[in-house]
C-alpha cells in the first residue's frame, strides 16, 4: 500500500490515459500539476486521505470521461473549471466534506449547479458532502443520458422537484437523508427505467403518489422514516420486480390492504412496515 504525497512529477508523463491510485494511503493535496496530463481520460483516487480542496487546474483536462475522488476528506467548494469537463461521464464525490459549487454560496445551489449537472452523461454520484438549498428545477434541462444520481446524505431542502422526470433514462435515484419536504411528485411515474428509489429519512408528506404504479421495472423502494399519510396505492400491485420494499415509521393506514399486497407479493426477497401502519 503506497503512502505519503502523490508526486506532483506525475505530470512529466504526459501521454498517461489513466491514472489509478485508489484504495491506498496517500494523504496531502491533490497536485495542481495533474492538469497537465491533458490527455487524461481516466483519473481515479479513491479511498485514501487526501485533504485539502479540488484544484481548479482539473478543468484542463478536456479528455477527462471519469473522475473518482470518493472516500477522502477533500473540502471546500468544488471548483468551476469542473464545468469544462465536457467529455465527463462518470463523476464520483461522495464520502468527501464538499459544500458547494465555486462561486455559488454556500447556502443554496443555483442554477450554476444545474448546469454542471447537465455536463454528467451517465453517473454523478454526490453523496455524504454537505450541499445545501434546493435543487434547481432545471436539472435535467440537457440531461437525456443520465442513469444513475446519488445525492445521499447532505443537507437539501425545499420540493423534490417534479422536473426530475426530464431524465428518462433515470435506473437508480438517491435522495435519502436529507431534509425534502412536500408531497412525492407523481412525475416519478415518468421515469419507466428506473429501478431503484430511495426517498427514505426526509420529510416527506401525502400520499404515496398512484403513479409509481407505472414504474414496472422497479426492484427497490424505500420510503422509511418519512410522514406518509393515506393508503398505500393498489396501483403499486402493478409493481411486479419489486423486491425491496420498506414503508416503516410513517403514517400509513389501511393494515389490511398491506397484508393482502404482501401476501400476494411472492417476489419480495424484504419488506419493512413496522411502525407504519396507524
Amino acid at each position: 500500500m503506497f503512502h505519503g504525497k502523490i508526486p506532483s512529477t506525475l505530470s512529466n508523463c504526459k501521454r498517461l490515459r489513466n491514472i489509478s491510485l485508489s484504495l491506498n494511503d496517500f494523504s496531502g493535496t491533490i497536485p495542481k500539476e495533474i492538469g497537465n496530463v491533458t490527455k487524461l481520460i481516466g483519473l481515479y483516487l479513491r479511498g485514501n486521505q487526501l485533504q485539502g480542496e479540488i484544484p481548479e487546474e482539473l478543468g484542463n483536462l478536456a479528455e477527462l470521461e471519469e473522475l473518482w475522488l470518493q472516500n477522502n476528506f477533500l473540502t471546500g467548494t468544488i471548483p468551476s473549471s469542473i464545468f469544462n469537463l465536457s467529455s465527463l461521464s462518470n463523476l464520483d464525490l461522495s464520502v468527501n466534506n464538499l459544500t458547494a459549487i465555486n462561486p455559488s454560496p454556500v447556502q443554496s445551489l443555483t442554477s450554476s449547479y444545474a448546469s454542471f449537472l447537465n455536463k454528467i452523461i451517465f453517473v454523478l454520484n454526490n453523496e455524504y458532502n454537505i450541499l445545501l438549498g434546493e435543487l434547481p428545477t432545471n436539472i435535467c434541462n440537457n440531461l437525456p443520458f443520465l442513469e444513475v444520481l446519488f445525492l445521499k446524505e447532505n443537507s437539501f431542502d425545499g420540493k423534490i422537484p417534479s422536473t426530475l422526470s426530464r431524465c428518462k433514462l433515470l435506473q437508480k435515484l438517491s435522495l435519502s437523508v436529507n431534509n425534502f419536504s412536500r408531497d412525492i411528485p407523481k412525475e416519478i411515474g415518468n421515469w419507466t427505467k428506473l429501478k431503484y428509489l430511495y426517498l427514505d429519512q426526509n420529510r416527506l408528506q401525502g400520499e404515496i403518489p398512484e403513479e409509481l404504479g407505472n414504474l414496472a421495472e422497479l426492484e427497490e423502494l424505500w420510503l422509511q422514516n418519512n410522514f406518509l399519510t393515506g393508503t398505500i396505492p393498489p396501483s403499486i400491485f402493478n409493481l411486479f420486480s419489486l423486491s425491496d420494499l420498506d414503508l416503516s415509521y410513517s403514517s400509513l393506514t389501511d393494515s389490511l390492504l398491506i397484508t393482502n399486497f404482501l401476501n400476494g407479493h411472492h417476489s419480495l426477497r424484504w419488506t419493512s412496515i413496522s411502525a407504519a401502519t396507524a
